[in-house]
């Protein structure tokens, strides 16, 4: 094979462009990210039922549903924590399972459960996790000087129009908010007033429920004409509430003048500061398939519009987690670089020969290139653990075309004609190569099975060095000989020009 290739270096070395090509492209089409996209064979579901006892809640509510989720298939494990006002149940299934056909069941059993339980209530939130879903930075929203009317504002703007802009970008997945504060409409009785006519609270709460009704839609045929008429009287604003008319004695009052009615702020939980200054926080959360540069610089062209479109709004990225990333990145461009210029000065203190360090040069971004090809074809993304095993693998992928080099050279100091020595130097070394790729591919493809979350975050790890010594060895054994062969036949036939 090597005879072979040796005599046809331009098919060889067009080859070669080509699938560095397909490489250069596949890398920009690889998802970057800072985890591997992992699921985790964990679904929470959140209760909230407000003014219920933790007794209330267990056996009016958790009970029955933790009776329906029993029949979700895969499922290890169900542990429940009910508290006053809310319960979290957690549901651990086998790894290996399709996490999202088992979301698809947990969501059907909590619908079925939900007949039994009472109309009013809520339904539960359903929460699926992944690895990736850490959030990759945060956005810290605040207003200089605003008091708790212009933060309450800020914090409707940011739930209403901040928060769906970005979710629209095609990199995010979702974004969180927290620190802010919601409306509530307050009504404080006039109690000595309310004392003099008669009144109780009772005679309030009735009067908000009979002005806030729906009654649904009736259907009414006109000839072959069907037509759908809803009828309702809902409480949209504080002035509906404060028009609302009850019947005291022989007269009409309108309930403000029985009571003070407003707009007040929630109980705040959780805050954040900026400085001095409440502030939201908003967490970001990347797409799995998703690129971070492009997500960072999405956000970035979003919140520089959001502080042109809205005055006195300021943001501040804190916590960003692609730090670690470029951390990791720039480690592997330092490893590539200083590999490189030692292994030149080394192979050219040894070999004395100015052409095989420059080949050394050509086969660490060629063995590199193909493997992000590797990655893209195998569906492994650009992360942390995937670049470790890249960075692990760099300074065996340059043993591979040192051996090849020194063993040529060896077979030319010799007195060997140099298509021999290309030929005979390669095939020597070539079954010892794979043994060695293979010793070393031994010690990590092993971490592939392993069970569990460390297995599935070790995947990335191993399979990363084994293509990577795979690569290498492709390029040492294939790239390098026509490339000696023909450095070398250039330099004769400049030499006897000269």
């Amino acid at each position: 094979m090597i005879k072979f290739l040796i005599h046809r270096p331009i098919a060889v070395i067009m080859t070669f462009v080509a699938i560095l090509t397909l490489g250069l492209v596949a890398s920009g089409l690889l998802p970057v990210s800072l985890m591997p996209d992992i699921d985790i064979p964990e679904i929470t579901i959140q209760v909230n039922r407000p003014g219920e006892s933790a007794r209330q809640v267990e056996e009016g509510i958790v009970a029955p549903m933790r009776y329906h989720l029993m029949q979700v298939p895969h499922l290890d494990d169900v542990v429940s924590e009910s508290r006053d006002g809310r319960a979290l149940i957690r549901l651990r299934f086998s790894f290996g399972a399709d996490i999202n056909y088992a979301f698809i069941d947990v969501n059907e059993k909590v619908d079925a459960a939900m007949r039994n339980l009472p109309p009013e209530m809520e339904r539960p939130a359903i929460i699926k996790a992944s690895a990736s879903d850490l959030p990759v930075f945060y956005i810290n929203l605040w207003k200089e000087g605003a008091d708790e009317t212009e933060f309450m504002e800020l914090s409707d703007l940011a739930r209403s129009v901040m928060i769906k802009r970005l979710e629209q970008l095609p990199e995010v997945a979702m974004v969180d908010v927290t620190g802010h504060l919601e409306p509530e409409l307050y009504i404080e009785p006039n109690e000595p007033l309310l004392k003099s006519l008669g009144l109780t609270h009772r005679h309030i709460t009735h009067a908000l429920e009979e002005n806030n009704l729906s009654l649904g839609s009736l259907q009414v045929a006109d000839g072959q004409y069907l037509f759908n008429i809803r009828f309702s009287n809902a409480l949209r604003t504080v002035e509906d509430v404060k028009n609302i008319r009850l019947r005291v004695g022989p007269r009409l009052m309108k309930l403000q003048e029985l009571a003070t009615i407003g707009i007040r702020s929630r109980q705040q939980e959780g805050a954040f500061l900026t400085g001095a200054e409440p502030a939201l926080s908003m967490a970001v959360i990347k797409q799995s398939d998703a690129r971070m540069d492009d997500l960072k610089n999405s956000v970035h062209e979003m919140l520089n519009r959001f502080e042109r479109d809205y005055a006195g709004v300021k943001y501040q990225i804190i916590r960003d987690q692609t730090a670690l990333l470029d951390h990791s990145i720039s480690n592997l461009k330092v490893n590539l670089i200083f590999g490189g210029a030692l292994a030149f000065l080394i192979l050219f203190f040894f070999l004395k020969d100015a052409r095989a360090p420059w080949l050394i040069g050509i086969s660490i971004p060629a063995a590199l290139i193909i493997s992000l090809l590797f990655f893209h074809l195998v569906g492994i993304s650009i992360n942390i653990i995937s670049l470790s095993g890249l960075i692990l693998g760099v300074g065996m992928m340059i043993d591979n075309s040192i051996i090849v080099i020194d063993n040529i050279t060896q077979h030319t100091e010799r007195g060997e004609s140099l298509a021999r020595a290309c030929i005979k130097g390669t095939n020597e070394i070539f079954r010892p190569l794979i043994s060695s790729v293979l010793t070393t591919c031994a010690v990590f493809i092993p971490l592939i099975f392993l069970s569990g979350i460390s297995g599935a975050l070790f995947y990335d790890q191993a399979l990363s060095v084994a293509i990577g010594l795979v690569s290498s060895l492709i390029v040492s054994i294939t790239l390098i000989p026509v490339l000696y062969h023909l450095f070398s036949v250039r330099a004769e036939k400049r030499g006897k020009l000269v």
